[in-house]
């Protein structure tokens, strides 16, 4: 609630879960917030399914120290159906 992105940090510790924070639907906003030490990715943004995931706002973060990508976003790898979801329109800004 403060606004500083030193306030708020999640730290992964390197521990094996991946990513640390993973977003799976559309209009998601993350802002103010320092994201560190993940296994893989600080952030991923992928759908579950068919669905698309749109208008993700990433704003005023600080990732450090990715084991992968800092920021990753890719489409639905395995589909429910023929149709594959996708990731469009993410904004990353003042980060």
């Amino acid at each position: 609630s403060s606004g500083n992105r030193d306030d708020v940090i999640l730290d992964g510790g390197d521990t094996p879960m991946g990513e640390i924070v993973a977003i799976h639907a559309s209009d998601v906003v993350i802002a103010h917030l320092t994201v560190q030490n993940a296994y893989n990715h600080p952030i991923h943004i992928y759908p579950l399914g068919n669905e698309s995931v749109t208008g993700v706002v990433l704003h005023d973060l600080v990732v450090r120290d990715p084991g992968q990508q800092a920021i990753k976003a890719n489409a639905n790898t395995q589909p429910i159906s023929s149709a594959a979801g996708f990731v469009d329109d993410v904004t990353v800004g003042c980060s």
